[in-house]
C-alpha cells in the first residue's frame, strides 16, 4: 500500500474507507470518479453560484445601512465572505446565514 497499513489504520476511524486512507485499484476508482465533480468547469460553475449568492446578500445588506444611514463593518463582512467562501468551496456549508 503506498499510503501504508499504518496510515490507513489510524484514519480510517476519522476518514473512512475513502480516497484519503485507501490504495491501489480502490483509490484509482475513487480518484476517477471525484476527478468528474472537480473539474475546472464544474469548479467554476459551483464558485459562480457560490459567489452571485454572497453578493446578494451583501448587496441587500448594503442598501438596508444606506436607506437606515447605519454603518457597516467592512472587514467584519469581508472576513464572512472568506469564511463562507472557503466552507462552500469545500462543500462544507450550505447556509450563508452570517452574511
Amino acid at each position: 500500500m503506498l499510503q501504508g497499513w499504518y496510515h490507513y489504520s489510524r484514519l480510517t476511524d476519522l476518514l473512512g474507507d475513502g480516497i484519503f486512507t485507501v490504495d491501489g485499484e480502490k483509490w484509482r476508482h475513487q480518484r476517477k470518479t471525484s476527478s468528474y465533480e472537480f473539474s475546472t468547469k464544474m469548479l467554476r460553475d459551483f464558485s459562480s453560484v457560490v459567489f452571485r449568492s454572497i453578493a446578494e446578500k451583501l448587496a441587500q445588506l448594503v442598501s438596508e445601512a444606506a436607506s437606515s444611514n447605519q454603518t457597516i463593518e467592512i472587514q467584519v463582512r469581508y472576513n464572512q465572505y472568506n469564511y463562507h467562501k472557503y466552507h462552500h468551496s469545500n462543500l462544507l456549508d450550505k447556509s450563508l446565514t452570517c452574511v
